[in-house]
This record gives C-alpha cells, sequence and structure tokens, in this order.
C-alpha cells in the first residue's frame, strides 16, 4: 500500500478518534470549556471581542452576559460537572467570576472564536450544549486539516524513508491526549492547524 493511501487512513482514524471524544466526553469537561462557550455566543450575538482586555466586553451588557453564564453553568449542574470533579457545587452566585475565581479567557487570539461564532450564527444555534458539541466537532476537523498539510510536508523532512513519515504522523494520530485535548472547545486546535501549515511552507521554502 502506497505513503498516500496509509497517510490517508490515518486522518480518517484521526476523524473517527476525534469524534469518538467529542462524544464520549460529558459536556464542558474539556479544560475550560464554559469560557470559551461564552466567547463564541457573545461573538455569534455580534459582540466584538475584547482581544487583550481583561476588563471584560465593553459592549455587553452585564444582564446579558450573566443570563448566558446562568444557563451555562445550569447546564454544568444537570450534567453533573462538580460530582464528577468531586467538588462542591456553586452557591447562588452562578456568575463565572464567582464561580471560576474571575478567570476568563478574554486574552486569547480571536481568530478560532470569530470562525466557530460565524458557523454558529449561520446555524442559528442558541443551545450552549449544541453549540459546545459543534466547537468541538470543528476542533476535530481543524486538527484534522493541519495534519493533511503534514501528510504533504513529512516527506521532505524524512526523504526515502516513508515509513519514518507514516510513523510520526501514527504517533500524533494515536497520542491519547492529542485526541482528548484536541476534541474540546478550545483554540488550541486553531493554533495547531496554523502551526503545522507554517511548518510545511517553512519545509518547502
Amino acid at each position: 500500500m502506497s505513503y498516500r493511501r496509509i497517510a490517508y487512513l490515518l486522518l480518517v482514524a484521526n476523524l473517527c478518534i476525534g469524534m469518538f471524544y467529542v462524544l464520549a466526553k460529558p459536556p464542558w469537561q474539556g479544560y475550560d470549556e464554559p469560557q470559551h462557550v461564552e466567547i463564541i455566543i457573545l461573538l455569534s450575538r455580534g459582540h466584538s471581542h475584547p482581544i487583550f482586555s481583561e476588563s471584560g466586553w465593553w459592549d455587553v451588557n452585564e444582564m446579558e452576559r450573566f443570563e448566558i453564564e446562568e444557563t451555562i453553568v445550569k447546564s454544568m449542574q444537570r450534567y453533573r460537572f462538580w460530582q464528577i470533579h468531586k467538588l462542591p457545587p456553586p452557591s447562588d452566585d452562578l456568575s463565572f467570576k464567582s464561580i471560576f475565581k474571575g478567570a476568563n479567557e478574554f486574552h486569547q487570539p480571536p481568530l478560532y472564536y470569530v470562525f466557530n461564532a460565524t458557523i454558529v450564527k449561520l446555524l442559528k444555534l442558541s443551545d450552549p450544549v449544541l453549540i459546545m458539541y459543534l466547537c468541538r466537532s470543528i476542533s476535530v476537523l481543524l486538527i484534522t486539516i493541519g495534519l493533511l498539510f503534514m501528510v504533504y510536508w513529512l516527506p521532505l523532512v524524512f526523504p526515502g524513508s516513508p515509513k519514518r513519515s507514516l510513523s510520526t504522523l501514527a504517533l500524533v494520530v494515536f497520542w491519547p491526549m492529542h485526541g482528548v485535548l484536541g476534541a474540546s472547545v478550545n483554540n488550541d486546535a486553531m493554533v495547531e492547524c496554523l502551526g503545522l501549515i507554517f511548518i510545511g511552507l517553512l519545509v518547502r521554502a
């Protein structure tokens, strides 16, 4: 079997593994998923991204933001988020500021969030859980696109050695932590995709 055919089978395997983690991982169990989803929901509603601003969303009414956070937290309660982590449930204050001790993801580069928010807006989704599952799936797709570019530049790194190229690709595809993190709502997926494309451009230069 040729290098390309095996490599494409590995990409299909990456999609299957990624979607398995998307569906098997309980809602909101990805790192900081509630905060990432909050950003996507706000952007899908037409708000501006407060890049490099820890102070918050300057064009968002506090009541609107609290309504989003309250909906997400109630969803986390419904899916036993705190029981799974063996943590005490939140008090009457259901804001992220109270629950996550002021931590937020507002400092993150906006590209991943704008990309996801555009799709959420086109699909007219409002349920945070559905948005979370959609964005998890988009993360898996972005990583697979990055790996597709990796298929084309690996032979330049290991000339005349398809086994090394395939072994490197297989290591990434079947690395469990890569699969788990890649099936979460966070901008690491976009960073990995663009990073692999950029490495390919450097290798071909």
